[in-house]
């Protein structure tokens, strides 16, 4: 049997090992974390104990680096083969051999033809005029026939070369990624042996394969997509997507030096301190106890990170970056409010004379940017204490009960704190709450200044204080939301 090449079939078995490799990569992503949970486990404090979680450790770390190695190279074979096929048509050598056989035989034929008749012209002193006239008309009709089968047979000797092409350029792909699979798998026997005693040990000899699959990787600086996928169990895609490149960029400048192979607990330690500071909503971040501790500006702190939730921490918590804040909102409420740049910029210029854009900002410590303690604080009499509190810094009773309640509803009172909950339950009562009547009026004004003045007094229900900050903050956001849109 021929080579034979279906591109629709080819497309879908590249997706389905795209699928398969994820769910690899999630699947394991999920066993290093309770592997790192178990490692820093301090209950299991002995020379035995901690040479196992060190030897444990170890051998998932080489484990993901090697699958993390076998997914890139997959993917750029993926990638590869995928190119190849752009553009190409179902071939199948066997019948493209038989077509030109045919086709060939065809030409002969006419060529056959062809040449009878013209020797026949020869003798044509012998023949009638009007015989003379029908070879030639003869002649001409082969010499038509020949021409368009040869011109077939051109086609399909194109095809069948490109064909013998694809298979030479397509040849050579996963080749490197049998002998690294291998090694992943006498790497996962002998984790196994570790922890159960069960098995036989390889010798280890997979750590080389590993080694340098994982060297021939890093020479192409990707420290950053490996940290971030195997080490914090997140898409840099996605964490590029709600930080920017700059904040990519910034993180990428400090990792420069880091090699994938051998990070020490020390330099997992300096990154994730540096990503948190940058990530999260607090004034710095310290470790204690093995944990990363969220901290006020007074030093108190407010949020603990295990070493293997920095990933969940970074996503779930994030925005201290005025910028970042300012684009999810306005993001926000444009697409759940449908209203236009003008009317995002007066609501988050009142948001910014309130609170800064941090949904944790409360009146009870206004030094304070991050501060879940005064939920837990003022649970019981929350909406009666009369203090500001979240983004727009709701104060009245029955708004801010409706807040409580809100979180409550989503499964737990904390919430209150959250970002999404709030601009939630804000979307809830301009749409179809307490000022609905109030928005749609608001909608309306075409001026940002007094737009974000009818949303203070109106919406807001608050003092006129700062209304000046908020006329500015309004006009410098719906400005730089005008040139970004050029």
């Amino acid at each position: 049997m021929g080579l034979v090449l279906r591109p629709s079939e080819m497309e879908s078995g590249v997706q389905q090992i795209r699928s398969e490799l994820n769910n690899m990569k999630d699947g394991y992503s999920g066993v290093m974390q309770t592997v790192l949970g178990f490692s820093g486990n301090e209950a299991l404090q002995s020379q035995s104990w901690n040479r196992a979680k060190e030897r444990i450790q170890e051998t998932h770390q080489c484990i993901v680096q090697g699958m993390w190695a076998a997914q890139t190279i997959m993917e750029k074979n993926l990638d590869s083969l995928e190119a190849s096929m752009d553009g190409a048509e179902d071939l199948d050598e066997d019948e493209l051999l038989m077509q030109i056989k045919n086709l060939t035989e065809e030409c002969e034929y006419y060529e056959i033809m062809i040449r009878m008749y013209q020797s026949m012209q020869i003798i044509k002193n012998i023949c009638k005029p009007d015989i003379t006239s029908s070879m030639g008309d003869q002649i001409e009709h082969y010499q038509k026939l020949l021409k368009q089968t040869e011109e077939e047979l051109d086609l399909l000797k194109t095809k069948l070369q490109m064909l013998f092409d694809k298979a030479d350029e397509t040849s050579g792909l996963f080749q490197e990624i049998s002998a690294l699979l291998d090694a992943i798998d006498c790497a996962i026997n002998d984790a196994v042996f570790y922890i159960t005693g069960q098995g036989k040990l390889s010798g280890e000899k997979w750590k080389i394969a590993i080694s340098e699959a994982v060297q021939s990787l890093e020479e192409k600086n990707i420290f950053m997509e490996y940290y971030f996928a195997c080490e914090l169990g997140v898409s840099l895609e996605a964490f590029q997507g709600m930080y920017g490149d700059k904040l990519v960029s910034e993180i990428q400048e400090y990792t420069k030096d880091y090699s994938i192979q051998g990070i020490s607990d020390l330099q997992r330690q300096e990154i994730n301190l540096f990503i948190l500071g940058k990530c999260c909503d607090c004034s710095f971040v310290r470790v204690e106890d093995g944990k990363y501790q969220l901290c006020n500006v007074s030093g108190k702190s407010m949020y603990e990170v295990p070493p293997q939730e920095v990933g969940t921490t970074v996503m779930n918590r994030a925005f201290a970056n005025k910028d970042i804040k300012i684009n999810y909102i306005a993001g926000y409420l444009k697409e759940n409010l449908q209203i236009e740049d003008l009317q995002v910029a007066a609501i988050l210029g009142n948001m910014y004379a309130e609170s800064q854009f941090s949904p944790l900002v409360s009146e009870a410590d206004s030094k304070d940017l991050y501060q879940p303690e005064y939920i837990k604080k003022y649970n019981d009499s929350i909406e009666e204490d009369g203090l500001g509190w979240g983004l727009i810094q709701w104060t009245y009773e029955s708004r801010k009960r409706g807040l409580l309640q809100y979180a409550k509803e989503k499964g737990n009172y904390l919430l209150m704190g959250d970002m999404d909950t709030q601009l939630e339950y804000l979307v809830y009562e301009l749409k179809d709450g307490i000022c609905k009547k109030q928005f749609s009026k608001f909608i309306e004004i075409q001026d940002v200044d007094q737009a974000t003045i009818y949303f203070r007094k109106n919406i807001e229900v608050a003092e006129e204080d700062h209304d000046d900050t908020r006329k500015t903050a309004a006009e410098n956001i719906l400005e730089n939301m005008s040139e970004s849109e050029r």
